[in-house]
Parts: C-alpha cells; structure tokens; sequence
C-alpha cells in the first residue's frame, strides 16, 4: 500500500506542469495549427446550419398548421 501523508488533498498534482502553450519564438507544433484549423471550420459550418435552421424550423411550423387546418376540413364518423 502506498503511503498518504495526512492532509493530502484529493487530486495530487501533476508530474509536469501545464504550460499554456509555446511562448514567443516557440514554433507552434503542426497538429495544433491543424487542430485549430479543424475547430474554425467546424464554427464556420456550425454557424451555416444554424441559419438554415431557422426557415427551416418555420416552414415545419406551417406544415403543422396545414394538417391542423386539413384534420378540421376532414368530415368526421
């Protein structure tokens, strides 16, 4: 069993720090910029979709109020 001093807090830290990424005249690693790249693109399609939503989601409301107007049209038996 491993021992624990007393009061140890919950989560231990880290073995390397974090560090908040490359600082000036650090070349920035190829699979971040393509990550980054990735992301903006997924933002940039994220943001189409929701503007074609919006006449989509009327014209699903009118479809509901065309059945609506054709169930009260309909004869009853």
């Amino acid at each position: 069993m491993i021992p624990v001093p007393p009061n140890a807090p919950d989560i231990l830290p880290a073995p390397e720090p974090i560090g908040l990424g490359p600082r000036g005249g650090e070349p920035v690693p190829r699979l971040v910029l393509q990550a980054l790249d990735e992301i903006d693109e997924l933002m940039r399609i994220v943001a189409e979709l929701r503007k074609r939503l919006g006449p989509l989601e009327h014209r699903t409301a009118g479809f509901g109020a065309l059945e609506q107007r054709v169930a009260a049209l309909e004869p009853k038996a």
